[in-house]
């Protein structure tokens, strides 16, 4: 009886582990068209004349902004194909340790590159002109939305070295 209780709890948790997956892909998949919508927008912007006035006095990073959201949709591609094989292998994970220097190294240089990526859409920000038609796309909420999510990011990495 007391095999059979193990057996089912294995069975659980890779159940559960499972739908984690099977979740995350599907954010995943989300965020890929949320960044390619950005991408999209950002570049739209390249070509708009009223825009590029008000940038000239103001200069916000388009560049900048193009090639991070780019590295940004590339690990989401990466992360998507490398969670689709993990569902072939669930049955056979086993936890580990975590290297805390990596840790470390890794939320230091995604809190650089946040701000500079926050600070970059606050510059793309005071330089949409509400009178310019091809500013005024709602793609751009979706930068908006994502610099708030960076924000809670760098909160919640800041806030777990705190603890």
């Amino acid at each position: 009886m007391n095999n059979t209780k193990k057996i089912l709890k294995n069975f659980n948790v890779k159940k559960n582990a499972s739908y984690i997956v099977y979740g995350i892909i599907i954010f995943l998949i989300i965020d890929i068209i949320f960044i390619s919508c950005i991408i999209y927008y950002l570049n739209n912007l390249k070509s708009c004349k009223c825009f590029q006035d008000k940038n000239s006095e103001n200069y916000s990073n388009l560049d900048y902004l193009i090639i991070l959201e780019a590295i940004i949709l590339f690990v989401d591609v990466l992360v998507t194909i490398i969670m689709l094989f993990l569902i072939n292998i669930i049955n056979y994970y086993k936890g580990g340790a975590k290297n805390n220097n990596v840790n470390y190294i890794t939320n230091i240089m995604l809190i650089i590159l946040y701000c500079y990526f926050i600070y970059n859409v606050y510059k793309l920000y005071k330089n949409i002109d509400n009178n310019c038609s091809c500013t005024q796309s709602r793609l751009r909420y979706l930068i908006y939305l994502q610099t708030f999510f960076m924000i809670i990011r760098i909160i919640f990495i800041m806030y777990s070295y705190l603890i």
